[in-house]
């Protein structure tokens, strides 16, 4: 895969300092798979800067969509946990212009992941992600994006699991 087509993305001004303000302004940061940048390239036939928007940090070579609720990744020097899916939302479909936003990403489950910061750092272009804690509970953030859109037995597992915090509980079990 030729990363040209990002360090053009990159090299246009005030990009790549829009991409490290919102690594440092969003918490919790999101993650999103090269999955995504690749679904809004090709299946919406968007260019890569539409693409960039998606998220603040893409990731190469870390399976984000089989990322278990509660797993710990260090980057950089931080130290972060996931915490959720990102549900696709109207107002970023909107932005994009894409009528169908909300449900196509829905379909796909490749909607990446919500990650809490659990010890501050700096992470810069080009750090590792590193898997430093796997819960190995099974439940992942794919089954937790089902969860949230209507899937009872896994909001009944998720509910059991005692992983979420009380207004995700209460916000998921008021649902089932």
């Amino acid at each position: 895969m030729s990363l040209r087509p990002y360090r053009q993305v990159l090299a246009l001004p005030g990009v790549a300092s829009l991409l490290l303000l919102g690594v440092f302004a969003r918490i919790p940061l999101t993650a999103v798979s090269v999955g995504v940048t690749l679904h809004v390239v090709g299946a919406l036939d968007r260019g890569y800067a539409a693409a960039g928007l998606v998220g603040t940090v893409t990731t190469v070579g870390l399976a984000v969509d089989e990322a278990e609720i509660g797993e710990q990744w260090r980057a950089g020097t931080a130290l972060l946990e996931v915490c959720g899916p990102r549900i696709p939302c109207a107002t970023f479909a909107a932005h994009m212009a894409e009528q169908h936003w909300v449900k196509r990403f829905s379909a796909r489950e490749r909607v990446g992941a919500y990650l809490g910061v659990v010890e501050a750092g700096i992470i810069e272009p080009g750090d590792p992600i590193e898997v430093v804690l796997r819960p190995g509970h099974g439940l992942t953030v794919p089954m937790y994006f089902r969860a949230c859109m209507g899937d009872r037995d896994l909001a009944a597992r998720f509910l059991e699991s005692g992983l979420l915090p009380a207004a995700e509980h209460d916000w998921l079990a008021a649902r089932a």
